[in-house]
């Protein structure tokens, strides 16, 4: 991997801290103890933004006592979840931990949670801007009365947060949420059944299947400070642990994991580097480091870093699934059969030219085949044989459907099967899923032809 690291902050004593970039890699927002546009005078922790294109930085919040931390900025820059300890919006005079939202465009703050036992933090911010994925030891929906650290989604349109993670054992943290609030991931030392001996490691909640998978197995180091990409495909976090083979120091740095594969973005002896934050289609990772004094850093001050790395590869393989389904399980002679055909690419990657070969029994003739996407070669009306269904290229997520419509022509009582496989030019890793077959009983007598 190629990286190009710029610095961005340039100051003497440690205090520049969690970057946060935004979709389009323009914006950074920052935690800072120094009046780095001369307006931090007392120097207290406080919120920055940096522009990338003007070259401008920017005072978010003005506090004097307690501090704020852990920003998060949305995909255009426009919108920052951080946490503050300070009475930031007026509402939060006894200074418990809670989430605030702030409005570049009108330039507003708005406090989220509101609690005077546990504490709210790690907010991270979708890239609408829409939902912040956030940690709480408080009990906010009413399910977390032991007070364990879970993992909580703040919905800023309907204004309700839900409860993600429900733990016991272990406390999770560090959320970062993808662009449409489908993919969180995080750190935690529970979930059991995959970490017994309970080291920190990253996981990924997806809200689609409400599933919970674990992306690192480690027994020794931590894992920590997670950041997701726009797909939720590429997460970049802080490890001290030899990942890939090439930090056997056990150095602070920084990775990159792509799908089912780990890459070291940063690779330094004795300095340290983490807070990672890693923009929308992956390919720029912002973190914190009081290393890299060739890069200008001979001072060894913790400044912020900017990692351009490659773009991420698309996925070389798809799994395809074909099941079958009719509207009749028992028919007779003349009836009228409509299979359905039901075709999904479970991903990671695109599945092009899939192609759907359904062969009819010899007890029944073909009719008609229609569909909403794609098109048919068929046999002729009234005769046996095997229609083929082709799809083109299906995405990641991607399901269709067709209606294939025989007429039964065999006699006496017995059985009719049909018989359907999927394939496509892309790989497939799981081809057990691949064929599907249905058996259809056929009654004595006959039918009226209508049946449908």
């Amino acid at each position: 991997m190629s990286n190009t690291i710029t610095q961005v902050t340039s100051t003497t004593l440690d205090g520049n801290g969690s970057p946060s970039i935004s979709g389009d890699g323009t914006r950074i927002a920052f935690v800072s103890r120094h009046a780095v546009t001369g307006g931090n005078s007392d120097g207290n922790k406080e919120i920055f933004l940096y522009d990338a294109v003007s070259n401008i930085i920017t005072q978010v919040t003005f506090t004097t006592v307690s501090f704020s931390s852990n920003p998060s900025i949305n995909g255009d820059g426009t919108r920052i979840a951080f946490q503050s300890f300070s009475n930031v919006t007026g509402n939060n005079s006894d200074n418990n931990g809670e989430i605030f939202l702030y409005d570049a465009v009108s330039n507003t703050i708005t406090q989220v949670t509101s609690t005077t036992v546990g504490n709210n933090g790690s907010p991270s911010i979708s890239g609408d801007g829409t939902r912040i994925a956030f940690t709480s030891s408080s009990d906010l929906t009413g399910d977390n009365s032991d007070g364990n650290g879970e993992i909580f989604l703040y919905d800023a349109v309907s204004n309700v947060i839900t409860q993600v993670t429900f733990t016991t054992l272990g406390i999770n943290s560090a959320p970062s949420i993808n662009d449409d609030g489908t993919s969180i991931a995080f750190v935690s030392g529970g979930f059991p059944a995959g970490n017994p001996d309970g080291n920190a490691e990253i996981f990924r909640y997806d809200s689609n299947t409400g599933g919970i998978a674990q992306i690192t197995f480690t027994t020794v180091g931590h894992n920590g400070s997670p950041s997701i990409s726009d797909d939720g495909m590429r997460i970049a976090f802080g490890s001290s642990i030899d990942l890939t083979g090439e930090n056997s120091d056990g150095n602070a740095e920084i990775f990159l994991y792509d799908a089912s594969s780990f890459t070291q973005v940063t690779d330094t002896t004795v300095r340290t580097n983490f807070d990672p934050s890693i923009n929308a289609d992956g390919t720029r990772i912002a973190f914190s480091s009081d290393g890299h004094a060739n890069l200008g850093n001979a001072d060894g001050s913790i400044e912020i870093f900017l990692a351009a790395c490659l773009s991420p590869q698309p996925p070389t393989s798809a799994d395809l699934s074909v099941s079958l389904g009719a509207n009749n399980t028992s028919v007779k002679q003349g009836d009228k059969l409509t299979y359905t055909l039901t075709v999904q690419n479970f991903g990671p990657g695109t599945a092009a030219n899939v192609e759907v070969n359904d062969t009819l029994s010899s007890g029944a003739t073909f009719v008609s085949a229609s569909a909403n996407k794609g098109g048919f070669t068929t046999p002729v009306v009234g005769q046996s044989g095997t229609v083929t269904w082709n799809l083109g290229n299906m995405l990641n997520g991607d399901q269709e459907s067709a209606q294939i419509t025989v007429t039964v022509i065999m006699r006496g009582k017995g059985t009719i099967t049909n018989t359907a496989s999927v394939s496509s030019t892309t790989s497939d890793p799981n081809t057990a899923n691949n064929s599907a077959s249905l058996t259809t009983s056929v009654a004595s007598g006959s039918g009226g032809g209508g049946k449908k």
